[in-house]
């Protein structure tokens, strides 16, 4: 259900931008083709059914895609909220965090794994409060849409921190809490493109 939802917005999107040619549509598009490669990594389905064999790409995709996801995900807010000409210095700050996704990919790419884990979980982590906080000002400034893209980050940082309780032993093991990250990235997903 998750990647068949990745998908259609993935397609649903790709299809605005061709009709529109509006950039933040494609900049979206891309940010969910990493979000669905990095959530098959996690998962293991990408291992199992889409590259069985590839032993350097398996060990590596899923802090490459989560690196790739951070760089197009801040990129989209940057574009969707306009942030170069609404607030011009969180602009500079995530500009920076787009600069240190691309640092994140280079990280993954050549130093170990938990280097690699460490510089993508604390990127997350100020990466997705930084885009809320964005969002919370372009509410609070009335910019169209921005209510909808506060929502979408929310529930992703939802889904982050309770994922993080999960795997630290502060929330018991269900289905819910074991899958709040793909919750909350699809319930991202589906407001964003709302948005």
């Amino acid at each position: 259900l998750y990647f068949g939802l990745l998908v259609g917005l993935l397609l649903y999107n790709l299809l605005l931008f061709l009709s529109v040619r509006d950039h933040a549509y494609l900049i979206y598009v891309i940010f969910v083709a990493c979000i669905g490669v990095s959530q098959a990594a996690s998962s293991g389905l990408g291992a199992q059914f889409l590259w069985p064999h590839a032993t350097w790409w398996n060990h590596n995709s899923i802090n490459l895609a989560y690196s790739a996801s951070g760089v197009f995900g801040v990129q989209f807010a940057r574009s969707f909220l306009a942030s170069r000409l609404r607030m011009p210095l969180l602009d500079r700050w995530m500009a920076t965090l787009v600069g240190l996704w691309g640092v994140s990919i280079l990280v993954a790419l050549f130093l170990p794994y938990r280097v690699a884990g460490l510089t993508v979980t604390g990127l997350a982590l100020v990466g997705v409060v930084t885009v809320v906080a964005a969002g919370a000002i372009s509410i609070h400034r009335s910019h169209p849409g921005a209510q909808y893209f506060g929502l979408a980050w929310a529930a992703l940082l939802m889904g982050v921190i309770t994922l993080a309780l999960h795997n630290n032993g502060f929330l018991p093991s269900n289905a819910f809490t074991g899958n709040a990250l793909l919750i909350g990235s699809a319930f991202e997903m589906v407001l964003l493109s709302f948005a």
